[in-house]
């Protein structure tokens, strides 16, 4: 059981405290920070509200059920863990098409979040990053959806993540009109 320190740091109250990761493979014990909100006092003490959110926050982190060899990237978990799940279970032409979604879209959206952090917020702004340049169609985003509720399901079901899905209360952005198909006349209409 640890309390957590409460520092400012840059206008905002940060609690920071002591925990072990998993990083490429080995334990590390690593000096955590995590923002708690904006300074709007003017002491050097943060205020009760914060005091209250610090010590909230430090009771959901020791009551946590995760242990710290599961306490991974969402990166080095879809890559180490659920993928040779996948390649074992899964026809290659899934694989294939997960392992496209994943290098194409969503690796570059989930660099540096923890897996046991993620959040449907975290997962909603993912996706609409990835809508954004309006590349992809409203089926796409569906399918990169379901991909992201395949891995935190596989994860809770592994026990590397404690809680709802995130993916689940999540909304697929407005994307591109899909193209419109001009219709191919029949042969047998033909003169």
């Amino acid at each position: 059981m640890q309390n957590g320190t409460v520092v400012k740091i840059s206008g905002r109250w940060y609690l920071r405290y002591w925990e072990r990761r998993n990083i490429n493979g080995t334990i590390e014990q690593k000096r955590v920070s995590h923002c708690l909100g904006p300074v709007n006092t003017r002491g050097k003490h943060p205020p009760a509200a914060v005091a209250d959110l610090a010590r909230d926050y430090m009771q959901k982190m020791d009551a946590s059920k995760i242990k710290p060899e599961q306490t991974v990237t969402l990166v080095d978990f879809a890559e180490r863990v659920w993928f040779p799940h996948v390649e074992a279970y899964e026809k290659p032409s899934t694989v294939r098409s997960h392992r496209h979604r994943w290098k194409n879209h969503l690796r570059a959206q989930s660099h540096g979040l923890w897996l046991r952090d993620v959040r449907c917020c975290d997962v909603q702004s993912m996706l609409d990053a990835i809508a954004r340049p309006g590349l992809l169609g409203t089926n796409s985003l569906k399918r990169m959806k379901a991909l992201f509720s395949q891995i935190f399901t596989f994860a809770k079901r592994m026990g590397y993540y404690d809680g709802v899905n995130p993916a689940h209360d999540t909304k697929i952005p407005a994307a591109r009109c899909p193209r419109r198909r001009t219709p191919t006349p029949c042969s047998r209409f033909r003169r």
